[in-house]
């Protein structure tokens, strides 16, 4: 095989890891959301995103809405923007969600009844002001996000219909205006470029001409990380209510330096980490004959909506003028995007303290051992909570797998010094799915890799199967720690996935999981664990050649029937995140040196003969029987109260 065709296999495997779902193996529609026109209110399909076989899946809510649609669990995703008093916000469906779980599910929340969405709640909305420009409508402003299911102290992200995979967020999303329809208010023309942040108490929402020449530039999608401060500069102030005339604002991403010479803006990667300079600072473009009112007088028609139960949350403080809403960009403790509020003069660096500061009501939950991506809890004493936290299908990066060989490394070592696990659950905290597999990026690595031609090919080969050792122990961690490692999958489980949960001690799956060792389809043969483990889980070598040979997708049912999944639990993610747990507490409470001990000997006799397991059984357990914990055991048992048990690690005296 040639290095180009070598190479061209690898970026096939990755491209496939990364967008297959159950049913098929695209990412891109046919047609971008933002390609497709349709006229109010006749021209309203049921929904606008009816694609099969997609990545995300399938559009959550439904565009065609009116009076039997209206009320506070609508799933309405057709907006509006039109004047200070009549909008639309994009927010989560479910109750106390962040916006980086939700971007692809939001539905509309409206200031006015009759659009059959949810409705913003009286009291929510707590300083506005909407801007009308020549090229565009805006409008800016404070909120209790809780009162519209944003999780507190989320600091959120961008919604805008392009999206990665040109599906939008939300997935089928459209916006309606009647702000060019020269003062006829029933004349409506669908949005084609938009942006809204949300997130931090705070929002901005532009709506751009659809006859204008600049849309796409005035309502950029690519500058993500930067928040409302630079994508919808303003002067909105806390406790103001407030509709003006203005002038267009220079183009996102586009500003003069010192020298006089206009420059383009260059967003670095996420994997970079947090932005901690900006080379500009965003211009407020200059505003006129402005409207003062109050929020009684612009909200009537909502005063009687009631919101949740009030929830203790940091308050975001302002990095610019008095009342702003604050700026934030992507944290660096978290991968979630994050919107920013009106601050002209708020730059990243604010940002990232903000940032911070909206962690701190985790504290108690969240344990220092989480990092950029994978979320680590304390849910019950000894048990730790992992989730799969890459935004957005879990694809795994080379930098991400190193992560996680590394997070499980440290819990080994810290473990061996004394931290009481005794149980670990590994989940996704993607909405959607357990992961995707192997992240383009991370393939095309590999590939430049396999076709190296600078070096000798022996030396070349030798440093690439260096790579893939270090991959297939990072992925294989979970087999070699001392304490069980349960795996709980929800949705398509593909590629590397497998690989992961093949590694896992006892593996959950939601009745929704599907399952896929996909690489045979790009031609290569699965090579990171997959093969070394699941003969020995399944115990049915008919049905892992089937599997691996035909890369076909099969169910939880399936999974169970194989032997590669111990239960199936009924739901989705929730469920079985839910029943892990469960079954971790309960393992929690038996005797760390038996279970260790149970591990180890189970792990053994997988990789030996049944006599030299016996024997090795022998030895292990002549030194284990003198453990205090049975006699513990005897006492509470004879007490009838629940043994009380030390951790396993003992300091070494070296």
């Amino acid at each position: 095989m040639s290095s180009s065709t070598r190479f061209s296999t690898l970026l096939a495997l990755a491209a496939s890891l990364s967008t297959v779902t159950a049913q098929s193996f695209s990412t891109f529609p046919p047609t971008p959301l933002a390609n497709k026109h349709f006229s109010y209110p006749t021209g309203i399909p049921y929904q606008v995103d009816t694609d099969q076989g997609l990545i995300r899946g399938f559009q959550h809510g439904y565009n065609l809405c009116n009076s039997t649609t209206e009320n506070q669990k609508s799933l309405c995703q057709t907006s509006f923007l039109n004047s200070v008093d009549d909008f639309c916000l994009w927010a989560p469906d479910p109750l106390n969600a962040t916006v980086a779980d939700q971007e692809g599910e939001m539905v509309a929340w409206c200031t006015r009844p009759g659009r059959g969405t949810r409705l913003i709640p009286a009291g929510a909305l707590q300083g506005i002001q909407f801007m009308r420009t020549p090229d565009y409508v805006q409008v800016v402003g404070f909120i209790d996000q809780t009162q519209i299911n944003i999780a507190p102290g989320d600091y959120g992200g961008e919604l805008d219909p392009h999206g990665a995979d040109l599906r939008g967020n939300p997935m089928g999303g459209i916006m309606f205006s009647n702000a060019w329809s020269n003062g006829n208010n029933n004349s409506y023309q669908q949005v084609i470029e938009w942006h809204n942040f949300m997130g931090g108490n705070a929002f901005c929402l532009k709506a751009c001409d659809p006859a204008g020449p600049n849309a796409a530039k005035f309502c950029q999608h690519i500058y993500d990380r930067i928040g409302c401060a630079y994508n919808a500069p303003n002067n909105a102030q806390n406790g103001t209510f407030e509709a003006c005339l203005g002038d267009n604002q220079d183009f996102p991403g586009i500003y003069t330096d010192a020298a006089g010479v206009v420059q383009t803006y260059t967003q670095p990667p996420e994997a970079l980490g947090a932005i901690s300079t900006m080379p500009y600072q965003p211009k407020v473009p200059a505003s006129s004959s402005c409207t003062t009112y109050q929020s009684a007088q612009l909200y009537s028609l909502i005063a009687t909506v009631s919101g949740n139960s009030p929830v203790a949350t940091p308050t975001p403080t302002a990095s610019g003028a008095s009342g702003s809403p604050s700026a934030a960009g992507k944290s660096a403790a978290s991968s979630s995007k994050t919107a920013s509020g009106a601050a002209a003069s708020a730059t990243d660096n604010s940002a990232s303290t903000i940032a911070a500061s909206s962690i701190v009501g985790l504290v108690g939950t969240m344990s220092k051992y989480s990092t950029k991506w994978l979320k680590v809890s304390v849910p019950v004493p000894h048990v730790l909570h992992v989730e799969l936290s890459r935004n957005p299908v879990n694809a795994f990066s080379s930098e991400y797998w190193r992560e996680y060989g590394r997070l499980f490394e440290t819990l080994i070592g810290a473990h061996a010094a004394g931290e009481d696990i005794r149980a670990l659950v590994v989940s996704s905290a993607i909405s959607k799915m357990f992961t995707a597999g192997l992240d383009l990026h991370s393939a095309t690595d590999l590939a430049s890799a396999a076709s190296d031609t600078k070096h000798d090919r022996a030396r070349a080969s030798l440093a690439l199967r260096k790579t893939i050792l270090e991959f297939q122990k990072a992925i294989g961690t979970p087999d070699s720690c001392p304490f069980p490692v349960i795996a709980a999958v929800h949705g398509p489980v593909v590629g590397l996935g497998v690989d992961i949960i093949a590694a896992c001690d006892i593996r959950y799956a939601a009745s929704n999981a599907t399952f896929s060792i996909k690489e045979v389809d790009v031609g290569l043969a699965p090579d990171i664990g997959t093969l070394a483990h699941l003969p020995k889980v399944m115990g049915n070598l008919s049905a892992v050649r089937e599997l691996t040979y035909t890369g076909r997708f099969f169910s939880a049912a399936e999974a169970q029937s194989f032997g590669l999944v111990s239960r199936v639990v009924e739901g989705g993610h929730d469920a079985v995140v839910a029943a892990a747990l469960e079954l971790a507490r309960v393992i929690a409470t038996k005797s760390p040196v038996a279970v260790t001990g149970a591990k180890h000997l189970i792990n053994h006799a997988r990789d030996h003969s049944v006599k030299d397991n016996l024997s090795y059984t022998a030895t292990w357990n002549a030194a284990a029987l003198m453990t205090s914990d049975i006699s513990e055991n005897v006492q509470a048992m004879a007490a009838k109260r629940p043994p009380k048990f030390t951790s396993l690690g003992v300091p070494s005296k070296l």
